[in-house]
C-alpha cells in the first residue's frame, strides 16, 4: 500500500502547485495614475500657429443610463460645502464627494473604466469628469449626487481635462482630436464646438479665470511654457518659461494657484495672472499638486503624496494649518472644491 500512499501524495502536490499557479490578478486602471493628463509625442508636424477659433462639427450629449450609486439631491446641496475628487478606494478610480472637513465621502459613479478630474458648475450643482468608459477619455457631466449622467464628447481620440466657464455655459478642455493636444470649448448642451489653439505642440489644463475672458494653459514640445489667452483664443502671450500643472484661479482673480517640477520637486505655486509675484507654498519636497481654492479664496485644497501615496489635505495660503481629509491606502486626487455662485462673481 505504501507506493499508492506515495503516488497519492506526489499527485496531490502536483494539483496544489497548479493551483497556487493560477493567482488572481485584479484588472489594473486604464489609465495610469498620475497626477497629470497624459501627454504624448506629436504624430505630425503642424504648420505655422494662427489664432483663429476654429468651428468643428458638434453634437448633442447622450443621456446614459446611471451605474453609481444615486444619493438624494438633498443631501447635495449646493453652497460650497463639498469636496469632489478622485479616488481608487474601490479598486478603481471613481469619483467621490466629501464635507470640506473630509466627513460624508459619498461615491458618484460605479464603473469599472477610470473616472478622473471633477470640475463644478458654477452653481454646485453638476460636476463634469473625464471618463473613459466609452474605450478612451471622454468628457461627461452629472448632477452633484451622481444622477442624470450624461456624455459631452464621444470621440475617437482623446477628450481630458474639462473645466467650467464661470457663466456655466461653456466648457473648456484638451483634446488630440486633430492629432496633438489643443484647447477646445463646447457648450454644455454639445453644440458649438471650437479649436482655440493650433500649434506643433501639445497644451494642456485650460482653465477659465473667474471672470470669463481670459484661459490658462501649458504647452509642451513647442517652445515650452505656461501661457494665457482671451476665451475666444486670441491675444496669447507666455507668462513663465517652466510648465505649470492643474490650474485654480482665486474666487477674486487677482492670484493662480498651480503645481510645478521646475524646481526639481512637485510643489505648489502662488502667481498673480501677469505671471508675476511667483511664490511656492508647499512646505514638502514630496510631491503637492492639483489645488482649488475655497470659496472665500482663504484655503486650498490639494493632493499630496508626503504619507507615501496620494491624500487629500487642506492649508492656508502660507501652508499653515495644514489637515488631512482622507487617509487610506489608495490613492486620493485632484480635489474640486465646490463653488459658492456669490464666489465666482468677479
Amino acid at each position: 500500500m505504501k507506493p499508492i500512499h506515495s503516488l497519492f501524495v506526489i499527485v496531490s502536490l502536483l494539483l496544489l502547485a497548479a493551483c497556487a499557479g493560477q493567482v488572481h490578478r485584479t484588472p489594473t486602471s486604464p489609465l495610469p495614475d498620475e497626477s497629470t493628463s497624459p501627454i504624448e509625442p506629436p504624430t505630425h508636424t503642424a504648420s505655422v500657429p494662427t489664432r483663429t477659433a476654429l468651428p468643428i462639427a458638434t453634437r448633442t450629449p447622450t443621456a446614459i443610463p446611471p451605474t453609481a450609486t444615486v444619493f438624494p439631491i438633498e443631501t447635495v446641496t449646493a453652497g460650497g460645502g463639498w469636496i469632489a475628487y478622485t479616488s481608487k478606494r474601490s479598486g478603481n478610480a471613481e469619483i467621490y464627494i466629501m464635507r470640506t472637513d473630509g466627513s460624508a465621502r459619498l461615491r458618484l459613479t460605479n464603473h469599472p473604466a477610470y473616472d478622473a478630474w471633477p470640475t463644478w458648475s458654477p452653481d454646485g450643482t453638476q460636476i463634469a469628469f473625464m471618463s473613459k468608459r466609452n474605450g478612451n477619455p471622454d468628457i461627461y457631466i452629472m448632477e452633484a449626487n451622481g444622477s442624470n449622467l450624461r456624455s459631452l464628447t464621444h470621440h475617437a481620440a482623446n477628450d481630458t481635462w474639462p473645466d467650467w466657464s464661470p457663466d456655466g455655459s461653456k466648457i473648456a478642455f484638451v483634446s488630440r482630436r486633430d492629432g496633438n493636444f489643443e484647447v477646445y470649448v463646447v457648450n454644455v448642451d454639445g453644440s458649438h464646438l471650437q479649436r482655440l489653439t493650433n500649434t506643433p505642440g501639445h497644451e494642456d489644463f485650460a482653465t477659465w479665470s473667474p471672470d470669463g475672458t481670459q484661459i490658462i494653459f501649458t504647452r509642451i514640445e513647442s517652445n515650452e511654457g505656461t501661457y494665457i489667452m482671451n476665451a475666444d483664443g486670441s491675444n496669447e502671450r507666455k507668462l513663465a518659461d517652466f510648465l505649470g500643472l492643474e490650474f485654480a484661479w482665486s474666487p477674486d482673480g487677482t492670484k493662480i494657484a498651480f503645481g510645478s517640477d521646475h524646481q526639481g520637486f512637485r510643489g505648489l505655486y502662488l502667481m498673480d495672472p501677469d505671471g508675476s509675484n511667483l511664490q511656492c507654498i508647499s512646505r514638502t519636497m514630496y510631491g503637492d499638486n492639483g489645488p482649488d481654492w475655497s470659496p472665500d479664496g482663504t484655503r486650498l485644497v490639494f493632493s499630496s503624496w508626503r504619507d507615501g501615496d496620494w491624500e487629500i489635505y487642506v492649508m492656508n495660503l502660507d501652508g499653515g494649518d495644514l489637515q488631512q481629509l482622507t487617509r487610506n491606502l489608495a490613492d486620493d486626487e485632484f480635489p474640486a472644491w465646490q463653488p459658492t455662485q456669490a464666489s465666482q462673481t468677479p
